[in-house]
């Protein structure tokens, strides 16, 4: 291993009050105070009931079955690995019970060890306890990890075993103990390879800590032979390598040769083989756009307390790519305007498509004024996202205040950026032993150091890099673990004098209301659905007959459906309904169907007041429909499949 008299802080302070490896009762207190809210919060949330969320259906049937017969079985519907994931919820249902519940619970406590982990991988990268804790509170109160944190998604447990494999790693390669860094860098192998057994992916991330160790030693000055200093490099490539190739081979080959392969995960080469150069370039766009989403709160910070913004931010920040920036993104977020507009004829779009015209944005978690997916039919919805009024001002408002935060920050993040690619065509040309320039090497004059700045990026470029490159789709929530480096890069860059102070706690504060309160009326809506589904059930309406959404009609008919059909979303409804006689909506009425029960709840997210009345107030509606009823937008499309064949000319 690299002898400890070469190792230097992964940051260009060497106070030795800021030495990660000490107890500090400051670090203590911001752990307690991260586990404090997170339990307030669960307490004002709720947990929710008995009930599935999102894609975690296919998941809790995999636990379920692993639970009662010990048989590792995952569902065609899912593409990840899950075994690990599997486990952990087969173990929390034999702890607390079988249900979602036990589930939830099991999500949300990897949460809070996912916050931890955020703060202590900031500490090691020499940042300060209050840049560490901001940087914690920004992904911990963020609506993804909010959202995801109350399902059985794999998202959380797959974010919590990264996490802690970067910290390992951090902590590894600036430990002054010589005995503790091979031991290190093998947990971080090892956390990654069991990361590997929830998202094959975690994988694509050993470059990125290769990358890291490259330029670690070559800016070593010791005067050890070069023999022995290219030997403990080999030897750190190996201790951290070997533990994920290991875990995720032997994966591998029950996988392929046990288990079989599943369906989604087979046509996820078959999208690969699809992909189009503008579903990148949109992607990227999009990337852009979440990047400075993200860093609103530390721009309203930076804004207040700079009463002449524009004047006086240039000489404490660079602000030299902030018109480029401008100029870029807008233009990109007008290009896709009008490509919205000419392939919808308006600004608004059905819930669940990917092109939000009017803000440049994925899907999956988090809408206009929505969060979870929707999971009713799309007229289910009419104009609303999960039961909430549209409101159209907020979409180009967000843009444009994005717009001002890429602006303000790219020239932290560019400079950043060109001094890690810099290194790493370095360690390229010196891996290929050609000359190579030393400055490239040069530490920053303030801020994170560049070994530090190397593992976040190339970290944050082998993750995205991956999805961009191997999807037609991305959802928003592939995007999460990327949050907490850029808050790291970015704070850790920035002159102290621009986020201190109770601004930036504020804004997160907002950020963690939207957060909560959009995570709680998501809980409860699914809540009246789960009463809704209770009711009907026991009044022996049978399952084949009710359309009550993805995530039922997945319990109940996808394996079935499978079989007959040999296709993931095959059936004559949507999501394998059978056939449909009763519905769930967030509609009072549909085309030839009437309403026959109605079920409210209560929140407090925009555009529903607890003084509301009527069809203003959010409600589940059940629906009565004839027999031979199909949802019309389901049978214009079919149509037009029908048209298009049968006009299509022969061969």
């Amino acid at each position: 291993m690299i002898p400890s008299d070469e190792l230097a802080p992964l940051a260009a302070s060497s106070d030795p009050a800021e030495a990660p490896g000490a107890v500090r009762k400051h670090d203590a207190g911001a752990l307690l105070l991260l586990a404090s809210l997170w339990l307030v919060a669960i307490a004002w949330v709720g947990i929710g009931g008995d009930y599935p969320l999102n894609d975690d259906w296919a998941y809790a049937l995999s636990a379920k079955e692993f639970l009662r017969s010990g048989r590792m079985r995952i569902l065609d519907w899912a593409a990840p690995s899950l075994v690990a994931h599997i486990a952990w919820g087969a173990l929390c249902m034999r702890w607390l019970g079988e249900s979602f519940v036990s589930l939830r619970v099991g999500t949300l406590f990897l949460a809070l060890l996912g916050a931890w982990a955020t703060y202590g991988l900031g500490r090691s990268l020499r940042l300060t306890p209050r840049q560490a804790l901001l940087s914690t509170l920004a992904l911990l109160f963020s609506p993804w990890y909010v959202n995801l944190s109350f399902t059985f998604m794999s998202d959380v447990p797959w974010l919590v075993l990264v996490l802690l494999g970067l910290l390992c790693f951090s902590r590894a390669v600036q430990t002054t103990q010589r005995r503790w860094a091979s031991p290190l860098l093998f947990l971080a192998g090892t956390s990654l390879g069991v990361a590997a057994l929830i998202r094959q992916f975690a994988v694509v991330l050993l470059p990125a800590l290769w990358i890291t160790l490259v330029v670690r030693w070559l800016r070593l000055q010791s005067p050890e032979p070069a023999k022995a200093r290219s030997g403990a490099l080999r030897s750190a490539l190996v201790t951290v390598s070997l533990p994920t190739i290991a875990i995720y081979g032997a994966f591998h080959i029950w996988y392929t040769r046990v288990h079989g392969p599943t369906l989604a995960n087979r046509e996820t080469w078959t999208r690969i083989a699809q992909l189009r150069g503008y579903q990148q370039a949109f992607h990227l766009l999009a990337i852009c756009f979440y990047f400075a989403l993200w860093l609103l709160p530390l721009a309203f910070a930076v804004l207040i307390r700079s009463r002449r913004p524009w004047r006086t931010l240039g000489t404490r920040m660079p602000l030299h790519a902030a018109r480029a920036t401008l100029g870029w993104l807008g233009a990109g977020a007008i290009v896709l305007l009008v490509v919205g507009l000419v392939r919808y004829g308006s600004t608004q779009v059905p819930p669940g498509e990917t092109v939000r015209p009017l803000m440049p944005y994925l899907s999956n978690i988090v809408y206009v004024l929505g969060m979870g997916p929707p999971v009713l039919n799309a007229e289910a919805y009419g104009s609303t996202e999960a039961g909430v009024r549209w409101v159209p001002w907020l979409e180009p408002l967000l843009t444009i205040l994005c717009l001002g935060s890429a602006a303000l920050f790219s020239g932290l993040f560019l400079d950043s950026l060109r001094r890690v690619l810099r290194a790493t065509v370095a360690c390229l040309r010196a891996a290929l032993k050609q000359p190579w320039n030393r400055d490239a090497l040069v530490e920053p004059a303030s801020g994170l150091s560049l070994v530090a700045q190397v593992l976040l990026l190339s970290v944050t470029a082998a993750y995205l890099g991956w999805h961009v490159l191997t999807g037609p789709f991305v959802f928003d929530r592939y995007l999460l673990p990327v949050l907490p480096l850029v808050w790291f890069l970015i704070i850790g860059c920035m002159p102290a004098s621009l986020w201190r102070g109770k601004a930036p706690f504020v804004a997160l504060a907002l950020w963690a209301a939207v957060s909560l309160i959009g995570t709680r009326h998501y809980l409860r809506w699914n809540s009246a659905r789960a009463q809704a589904v209770a009711d009907l059930r026991s009044r022996g309406v049978s399952v084949d007959e009710l359309d009550a959404g993805f995530e039922y009609n997945g319990t109940w008919h996808f394996e079935a459906s499978l079989r007959q059909t040999g296709k993931l979303d095959g059936g004559p409804h949507p999501w394998w309904v059978p056939e449909i006689r009763y519905a769930l909506s967030f509609l009072p009425t549909q085309s030839r169907c009437q309403t026959i029960a109605r079920y409210p709840y209560y929140t407090l997210w925009p555009g529903r007041f607890p003084w509301e009345s009527g069809e203003g107030r959010d409600a589940i509606y059940v629906l009565h429909c004839p027999a031979d009823f199909e949802w019309p937008s389901v049978a214009a499309g079919r149509k037009a499949v029908e048209e298009a064949r049968r006009t299509a000319p022969k061969k």
